[in-house]
């Protein structure tokens, strides 16, 4: 009979090459009569982490594995998809220089391919399961519009003529460039991208609108200073009026400003009656501040938006090898 258990302090530290391979591991503060310990390392470090995605990957040809191909949820599976995907995405490029009727027999193999991966879907989640995505209610209307494109509707207009079918196949062909999106869901770093992204868009709206408020407030000022006395710069008075004649021309000008375009050419013409340090002091400070700044500004969220949206991958990719670790240690 053994001691009754006693309280255990588990710390975490790195342990040494020669301990783990440099690894985090958790160590017990006590070990049983046997001199075990009573906790089990929680990885075995980055040489670890390699040997646990080859066995995955290695599982795509092994029928008693939980990532066999034919695993919807398994890595190999979803690379597949991903393949035919793009494969999809660049032949819809080809369409639109060569026509669609050199393709078509193409489009018939995708939709199949399509259409079966929904299928597998289906019979793996069930369908109540299938739908409880939201992803998936997309992923279905994109096969279902597809279906209906290449095998529904050719054949209702073949027995009619309605014109108004023709407008509804083409449109419902446009829908295929929709499929594309499925890029991001299907590769991490572009869904990596995507979300961080998405989470910097708000930040990104606020220093537009700054933006905008700051065109605003130079596109009154030139306006009444500049718009209104066109007249006055003789032979360039169109373009003065082009440039500035209203509120929406001098906010159109400064938009091309904000982008270096014909900066250089608006200030000289400007300057002819205006004192040419007060024109290019403004428009540096215009320059400097839309620019450079709040391009350095959109920059620096995006940037601090894909650094955490990497470390929340990492962690949701800690988990998935934790849980099939777990799956391969039961079996």
């Amino acid at each position: 009979m053994g001691t009754p258990d006693a309280p255990v302090l588990a710390t975490m530290r790195r342990t040494t090459p020669e301990e783990s391979g440099a690894g985090y591991h958790l160590l017990a503060g006590e070990k049983d009569g046997k001199g075990l310990s009573r906790f089990q390392s929680y990885s075995e470090g980055f040489a670890g982490t390699a040997k646990e995605e080859a066995v995955l990957f290695r599982g795509a040809f092994d029928k008693e594995s939980g990532n066999f191909i034919t695993n919807v949820e398994g890595n190999s599976f979803n690379t597949v998809i991903g393949i035919v995907i793009s494969l999809n995405a660049l032949c819809l490029g080809l369409e639109a220089d060569w026509g669609e009727e050199s393709f078509l027999l193409l489009e018939n193999i995708f939709a199949l391919a399509f259409l079966i991966e929904m299928l597998m879907r289906m019979w793996h989640w069930t369908v109540c399961g299938y739908f409880r995505r939201p992803a998936n209610w997309f992923d279905c209307f994109l096969v279902l519009s597809t279906v209906l494109d290449l095998w529904v509707l050719p054949y209702i207009a073949g027995n009619s003529n309605l014109s108004w079918m023709t407008r509804l196949m083409r449109s419902i062909r446009l829908l295929r460039v929709l499929r594309i999106i499925r890029l991001f869901r299907m590769f991490r770093p572009l869904g990596i991208m995507l979300d961080a992204f998405m989470s910097a868009l708000r930040q990104v709206a606020w220093t537009g609108l700054l933006t905008l408020i700051l065109m605003y407030m130079c596109a009154i000022f030139l306006t009444q200073t500049v718009g209104r006395y066109a007249a006055d710069w003789g032979e360039h008075a169109e373009n003065i009026e082009i440039w500035f004649g209203s509120m929406g021309n001098s906010m159109r000008t400064l938009f091309i400003v904000i982008t270096l375009e014909e900066w250089d050419q608006i200030a000289m013409t400007v300057s002819e009656h205006i004192h040419p340090l007060v024109v290019f002091l403004l428009a540096s400070i215009y320059i400097i501040l839309t620019a450079f700044t709040m391009v350095s500004l959109i920059t620096g969220i995006i940037s601090e938006a894909l650094i955490v949206a990497q470390l929340k991958d990492e962690q949701s990719r800690l988990h998935e090898l934790e849980e099939e670790r777990e799956h391969v240690q039961v079996q």
